[in-house]
């Protein structure tokens, strides 16, 4: 840093061999670092990314909760055996899981795509005893793909549009 209380003082010092010098210096150790980054990123980037997916695809298929990832033992366990770091839940969440479910709606596009799809949707409430509690079960949809639903309508008591809430 230059102090100066006229602008000639500052346009001086910007002419001076030392300036230029260490003005190149800053801009090639500027662009080192940059291109070092990109090259660690890009060798390491793909492998952990794909890692990352992986492991969300299979805790997300398993029915296994992502926070289970903060657990200490579970995390070390996986770090020790696979060499890999375990990335945090919130990372998983935010970056892998809409591409699986992308990934995962675009396959059930391709398989539905001509054929015929019945669905069952099922509400039905339960009671539990005593009976001042009430529980309700989550709508269950079941959807089955298939070229032919002719046998199907024999066995469908009633059936309703169902307009999406």
């Amino acid at each position: 840093m230059v102090t100066a209380s006229k602008k000639f003082q500052v346009q001086q010092h910007l002419k001076t061999s030392k300036h230029i010098r260490l003005k190149a210096v800053k801009s090639n150790s500027a662009q080192k670092e940059q291109q070092l980054l990109l090259a660690c990123s890009s060798k390491s980037g793909p492998d952990r990314s794909q890692f990352n997916a992986d492991l969300c695809k299979a805790f997300v298929s398993a029915d296994i909760p992502l926070h289970k990832l903060n657990n200490k033992c579970l995390k070390s366990f996986l770090e020790q055996y696979t060499g890999k770091k375990v990335p945090d839940e919130s990372t998983l969440r935010k970056n892998y899981v809409s591409q699986l479910f992308k990934d995962t709606m675009e396959i059930i596009r391709r398989k539905a795509c001509g054929k015929k799809i019945w669905v069952s949707l099922d509400e039905t409430t339960h009671y539990v005893r005593p009976p001042m509690y009430e529980t309700c079960t989550n709508r269950l949809a079941i959807a089955l793909v298939t070229d032919d639903l002719s046998g199907a309508s024999q066995h469908v008591g009633a059936s309703n549009i169902i307009n999406k809430q």
